[in-house]
């Protein structure tokens, strides 16, 4: 998974390229439930390869549609909800058990991993290794829409927001904290966590929003 690159602005010094894009469905029956991998490709310079994991994040994804669109390349993305809603984690049913799992989390070969990623919504029955088979099972058929290309770029979005105080009740306040960005890979009050701990160097350019940032 070294190959993979997270981006969360595409900003395109291209030449540009006027490109004709197809779209294509792939069923994949997980549990009771249908999944569809969505691939929008351009013949014309392939590559550039995407990947869209995270269904309501559609800003990342227009992005990356506009982006092949002008310049060519392929865009992967998963569509899982139902009546017109995005959602972040896959949600599923099987044999009368509800599930879900968060689609950015399931690239591993270790079981172990995997199942600490899937969790149970509802129901009597826990995730077994039939569950988790079916979830790995997606994951690579996901990894291999991609897996031929030397580089794959994964789009996501944020809300870009400051941290704030806000009064709950007359007597007490409650604290936000700010938004995913790339001080969250920043050490504070000297302090470590699984975050800090990820990336073994890190740059921040003054004169670009913190929450538009590359992880390579």
């Amino acid at each position: 998974m070294s190959r993979y690159l997270h981006i969360l602005l595409l900003s395109c010094i291209f030449q540009t390229i006027s490109a004709q894009i197809t779209e294509s469905k792939l069923p994949f029956q997980l549990g009771e439930d249908t999944l569809y991998i969505v691939t929008f490709s351009s013949q014309e310079n392939q590559m550039y390869k995407f990947v869209h994991v995270h269904e309501n994040e559609t800003t990342a994804l227009e992005a990356g549609k506009k982006f092949i669109g002008k310049y060519g390349g392929r865009l992967v993305t998963i569509s899982h909800s139902k009546n017109g809603e995005v959602n972040r984690n896959v949600t599923f049913k099987f044999k009368k058990s509800t599930y879900q799992f968060d689609p950015n989390r399931i690239y591993t070969q270790d079981k172990n991993v995997l199942k600490k990623s899937i969790s149970k919504v509802s129901g009597w029955t826990g995730v077994n290794d039939e569950v988790i088979n079916m979830v790995q099972k997606f994951a690579m058929t996901v990894w291999q829409q991609v897996n031929d290309a030397e580089l794959i770029i994964a789009l996501h979005n944020n809300k870009n927001e400051p941290a704030m105080v806000k009064r709950r009740w007359l007597f007490f306040n409650s604290y936000t904290p700010e938004s995913y960005n790339i001080t969250s890979y920043m050490k504070k009050f000297d302090e470590e966590n699984s975050t800090t701990l990820s990336c073994s160097d890190i740059y921040v350019n003054p004169n670009i929003n913190n929450s538009e940032f590359f992880i390579v």
